[in-house]
């Protein structure tokens, strides 16, 4: 399984890949980052964890977490 960003980072852990998103892209271009990711998710697992992130990181941009 091959998440497609270059942060070391927990593979299955949304929360953990969201930060580590937004210390590298700042929050809008970790979930730019993150939708890129998703598109090219080669599996269900890794396409699952993907949208997690994505869920994570709108709650942070709109304030709900």
């Amino acid at each position: 399984m091959a998440l497609l960003y270059d942060t070391p980072m927990t593979h299955d852990d949304p929360n953990q890949i969201a930060d580590d998103l937004i210390q590298q892209h700042g929050l809008n271009g970790a979930l730019s980052a993150a939708i890129r990711s998703a598109a090219a998710a080669n599996d269900n697992y890794v396409l699952s964890v993907w949208r997690e992130v994505k869920g994570i990181l709108r709650d942070k941009s709109t304030g709900q977490k």
